[in-house]
């Protein structure tokens, strides 16, 4: 009978040979085995499994350059071996994105965002949406590797429970996703925060910083130093930095914090509070009187026609955003600052393009700015990246207590183009 250690020690070798792989586009059995050191045997025992398992696959046999000894079978990542499915859940809209082996994007799709007001019935719409998208695109149910959750939302990944969503409802509370839908899925299924930089092209230096930052319904900031996300190291939650402790009341219970003045949502609600207050204003008539169909859009659409009320909002909402973010430049200096997010995509005039020139100008040194294209999809992106590298770092690691000792006999992820 294989012991726990037996197998751990058999799923740690198979993830060296896979990253090998992953690493080198057409590589052989001999390759492996003078770069993981493991032998002859052990290298065919594994690439056997991972070929039956359809994680790679063998390419033609390739002549032997010294024109003598045995064709060697050349060998890569299998592009239709494994799909990885992202979806991320925000105020505004459901996205899904799936990717396969090579982490080439084959299938996306996004839907306005249910009625959250409920739980179950609200997350069962989700996995409708999921299981519709997974038929559309054609994709076996075997083959789907993983699919990750990415909410607006305080969560608890370990137990892949949504503890609490304000910025996308109120229905969402203690709601153990992972369980409902592994219930559903037959699939590893995560709930997780990933990183911003997981949907960036680009690539940090090991001592590079980047600020991977979202501004939509909340605000939220990535901190990535070469590939580490340090946020918890540095205990920063941006959005909820502080500026005045006598300013607006956000959702998260402080007053005056970064997303109380710049974050959508609140704007609407501080565009609804004003004018209850007893405040004139084109937004009032945008909505025929009816406070309650405020929106972001809506405020947006009033200060473009100079209402009062919303150019005060939007300037109080770029200050804001531009004077905290200034500090963090400045204490980490990073080599890019990328934006992504609703209000990216729907405010670039009114509110990003003068952030950006306000941030500049409380900065010493100008700052290297990159606005994300991905029209929405970066968090489901993102989600999906976080499935891949679930395969390419080491699931097995989830079932350790002394990470750090396995860790270090399992290769970097690779990075397959």
């Amino acid at each position: 009978m294989k012991t726990f250690q037996h197998v751990l020690h058999n799923e740690i070798n198979q993830l060296k040979v896979l990253n090998v792989i992953a690493a080198n586009s057409k590589t052989t059995r001999t390759d492996i085995a003078k770069i993981t050191k493991f032998n002859r045997n052990s290298v065919s025992i594994i690439v056997n499994r991972l070929i039956e398992n359809m994680y790679i696959k063998p390419l033609s046999k390739e002549k032997p350059t010294s024109g003598m000894g045995r064709h060697s079978q050349l060998l890569c990542i299998n592009p239709n071996g494994g799909y990885f499915v992202g979806v991320s859940v925000g105020s505004q809209h459901v996205h899904i994105i799936i990717i396969n082996m090579v982490k080439t994007v084959i299938y996306r799709e996004r839907i306005k965002t249910p009625d959250l007001s409920s739980d179950v019935k609200s997350l069962n719409s989700i996995f409708d949406f999921i299981a519709g998208c997974l038929n559309k695109s054609n994709i076996p149910e075997n083959l789907i590797r993983s699919i990750v959750f990415k909410l607006s939302a305080r969560v608890d990944e370990e137990k892949g429970v949504c503890l609490l969503a304000s910025n996308i409802g109120k229905g969402w509370i203690n709601l153990p996703i992972v369980e409902l839908a592994n219930r559903r899925f037959k699939t590893n299924v995560y709930l997780a925060t990933p990183s911003l930089h997981l949907s960036w092209p680009g690539t940090l230096g090991t001592d590079e910083t980047g600020l991977f930052c979202h501004w939509g319904s909340g605000i939220g900031i990535s901190v990535v130093c070469g590939g580490e996300l340090l946020n918890r190291k540095l205990h920063l939650s941006f959005g909820h930095l502080v500026l005045d402790n006598k300013g607006p009341l956000c959702g998260c219970g402080q007053r005056g914090c970064v997303e109380a003045y710049a974050g959508g949502r609140n704007l609407a609600m501080r565009a609804v509070e004003a004018i209850q207050q007893g405040q004139d204003s084109l937004i009032k008539y945008l909505v025929t009187g009816d406070l309650s169909k405020i929106t972001t859009s809506i405020v947006l659409i009033a200060a473009r026609n100079n209402d009062e009320l919303a150019l005060k909002l939007v300037d109080e909402a770029v200050n804001s955003f531009a004077t905290a973010l200034s500090y963090l430049v400045q204490m980490v200096v990073p080599k890019i600052v990328v934006f992504s997010g609703g209000i990216i995509q729907e405010a670039r005039d009114v509110l990003v393009d003068p952030m950006i020139r306000k941030l500049n100008e409380k900065c010493p040194k100008p700052v290297n700015i990159e606005i994300n294209t991905l029209d929405g999809y970066e968090y489901s992106l993102c989600a999906s990246m976080f499935g891949f590298n679930k395969v390419f770092s080491g699931r097995v690691l989830e079932r350790l207590s002394d990470t750090d000792r396995i860790m270090n006999n399992i290769c970097s992820p690779a990075v397959v183009s």
